[in-house]
Order: C-alpha cells, then sequence, then structure tokens
C-alpha cells in the first residue's frame, strides 16, 4: 500500500471520488484515461484544484520523499492510517471487487462448475 502521504483525493467529472497514488495518477495522465478536468486535493481538509494545476507545478513527481528501508520500517517514523481512512480504503477496494462486470463473471464460473458437476455425476 503506497504511503499515506503519496495519496490523493481524486474527485471526476461525474462527482465520484477516489484515492489513487501520484505513480498512479502520473500514469492515468500520460495514458490519457485521467481527465484534465479532474480535481485532486491531498486531504479532506484542502479545497479541491484542478488536475492541469497539480500537473504543471509538478507536484505529482516531486512529493515523495527518498528513505532507506530502515527509515520506513521505523516504528517511530512510520505512518499509520486513522481507523476512518482505513475503513474508507476497505469500501472502495469492497466497491472494486463487487463490480457488475467482476459479479457477471463470477456467476458465470460457478453456473460453468456446476454444469460440470451435473454432467460428471
Amino acid at each position: 500500500m503506497p504511503d499515506s502521504s503519496d495519496l490523493w483525493y481524486v474527485r471526476l467529472p461525474g462527482g465520484h471520488v477516489v484515492r489513487a497514488a501520484s505513480a498512479t495518477l502520473r500514469e492515468q495522465l500520460a495514458s490519457g484515461r485521467l481527465s484534465q478536468l479532474a480535481e485532486v486535493r491531498r486531504s479532506k481538509e484542502e479545497a479541491w484544484r484542478s488536475m492541469s494545476c497539480i500537473d504543471k507545478s509538478g507536484e505529482l513527481y516531486n512529493h515523495r520523499s527518498r528513505q532507506s528501508v530502515a527509515a520506513r520500517l521505523d516504528p517511530g517514523t512510520m505512518n499509520f492510517l486513522p481507523i476512518n481512512e482505513f475503513l474508507e480504503e476497505l469500501l472502495a477496494a469492497l466497491g472494486c471487487a463487487l463490480s457488475a462486470r467482476k459479479l457477471q463473471l463470477t456467476l458465470i464460473g460457478f453456473t460453468g462448475v456446476g454444469c460440470g458437476l451435473l454432467v460428471s455425476v
């Protein structure tokens, strides 16, 4: 999981809000899958800023500092997510896992297995 300071809130043009790491945002912008109309912010307390402002200022590229592995594993410097942010991440992951397309494929798979068992009996 990315460092919590590397995560951004992204409000898509349709109004849906997701969290993503800087690297993911850079990939999505480069591939054209993320619109410049999207708005981003680092925390809930910040105001929404346009993706084009963030991209031009280089914040997506310059934010993450280089740390050694030992420094990242030091309990005194580890960034732990508060429980409410952790639950938000879990709900976002559940939402991705329960998408209509994935549920359809799962149902088709179970149907195939069930038919295979019936034929074998």
